[in-house]
């Protein structure tokens, strides 16, 4: 029989929001990589107009 201190852990809520963990993270690297991406190319072009970033709903599929 099973030592009930040993498995407290077994029916933890942690192990079923893997899934939120990872879209967090997964949104932040997409917020991070268009950032990174816009300020790059502010950064190589000597104008100072605004720089807009289009995204279609449609990019996502």
């Amino acid at each position: 029989m099973r030592n009930p201190k040993n498995n407290y852990l077994d029916n933890h809520y942690i192990h079923r929001s893997n899934w939120l963990r990872a879209a967090v993270l997964a949104a932040n690297d997409g917020i991070l990589s268009t950032a990174s991406l816009a300020i790059g190319v502010a950064a190589a072009s000597d104008l100072r107009d605004p720089i807009i970033i289009y995204m279609d709903s449609r990019s996502f599929f």
